[in-house]
């Protein structure tokens, strides 16, 4: 039985090249994202100032899911397209089915994770300013004081979030398009867990699963959970977020 590497024959070489692409499909949605994070965290001051509520405006909700749909159409479709390459090689790929291929990818990808997604963003951005109103009341900052602190800060929240999020989002949908077009593919295919080399930034139950091999079915075990991927929305949080390892796929010839 013979076993090669779909993509590149280096694990990590390989793993870096995935992890260059996600990045870049990440920085444009970064900037929308830490954007709409920080406009919208300055009208909620303001809403709580006039009101003393603190809630979310009516389109946050909908701005969020236009982004959100951005970064899953563009990293499905850039990590598909990795395994077309490599497995059509020698002939040119109908692109036309291809494509329809990917908007369905996009489509289960929103209707599993999206929603779930939206509502963890906008909650997460009203908790945030809720936790700062609280911490400015307790140092005992008047109404005022706290909006202008909170607003003063708000781009710089927006940034540090809105990378987060783009990061995280673009690495689990990559993940996902780039399983869904090799199950397409037709070949016997195993997975392979490709933690990122750098000690002292990457988890330590990420690199324990550094060159696990499982069947296109079975999921990864890390850190005593199932992960189909890295990046996996379905996984918790502290074996998700800024994770940076990548899959190889093996085929078994």
């Amino acid at each position: 039985m013979a076993l090669r590497r779909l993509l590149d024959q280096d694990a990590q070489r390989e793993r870096r090249s995935q992890q260059l692409l996600l990045e870049r499909l990440s920085r444009v949605s970064e900037r929308l994202l830490a954007k709409e994070i920080a406009s919208t965290t300055v009208l909620m001051v303001k809403r709580w100032q006039a009101s003393g509520q603190v809630g979310l405006p009516d389109e946050h909700a909908k701005r969020i899911q236009s982004l959100l749909s951005r970064i899953y159409r563009a990293s499905i479709e850039g990590m598909a397209k990795r395994i077309t390459a490599a497995v059509k090689s020698s002939t040119s790929p109908d692109v036309i089915k291809e494509q329809a291929k990917w908007d369905l990818f996009v489509a289960q990808y929103i209707a599993e994770f999206g929603g779930e997604k939206i509502a963890q963003i906008s909650d997460t951005t009203r908790a945030q300013i809720m936790t700062q109103i609280s911490i400015g009341q307790k140092a005992g900052l008047g109404q005022r004081e706290i909006a202008k602190l909170i607003s003063s800060n708000a781009a710089l929240i927006g940034r540090q979030r809105g990378a987060l999020i783009a990061r995280t989002e673009t690495h689990g949908a990559g993940n996902f398009g780039a399983k869904k077009q090799a199950e397409s593919t037709g070949l016997n295919l195993r997975r392979e867990w490709i933690a990122a080399s750098q000690p002292g930034r990457t988890r330590d139950t990420h690199a324990e699963a550094d060159g696990d091999v499982v069947g296109m079915d079975e999921p990864f075990i890390v850190g005593g959970v199932e992960l189909n991927y890295p990046g996996d929305p379905s996984g918790p949080a502290e074996e998700v977020i800024n994770c940076r390892c990548a899959v190889g796929y093996i085929v078994v010839d």
